[in-house]
């Protein structure tokens, strides 16, 4: 027995494919905005969190690798002062 031959594709609107779910539709822009005010708002939390734990670790005089400075502890703490006063914390 012979294989079947091959099914030749057929070119079809983009309605068709919007249709048959083979093409997303763009978001709308709220849709977008929110997108967009969810990343800038978890990137927001986890610097704060980062900021938080490295804040709570020289606090705490907790040393990963003890005898080795592996951060610019001076320059990470001035950074973390600024964004407190731009903020008026």
């Amino acid at each position: 027995m012979e294989a079947a031959p091959a099914a030749t594709p057929t070119r079809t609107s983009l309605a068709e494919n919007l249709k048959a779910g083979a093409w997303r539709r763009p978001p709308d822009l709220a849709g977008l905005a929110g997108l967009v005010l969810t990343h800038l708002a978890g990137g927001a939390a986890l610097l704060a969190g980062l900021a938080a734990a490295y804040t709570a670790k020289r606090r705490l005089g907790v040393d990963v690798f003890p005898g080795v400075d592996v951060l610019p502890d001076r320059q990470i703490e001035a950074s973390i002062d600024a964004a407190v006063r731009l903020l008026g914390w």
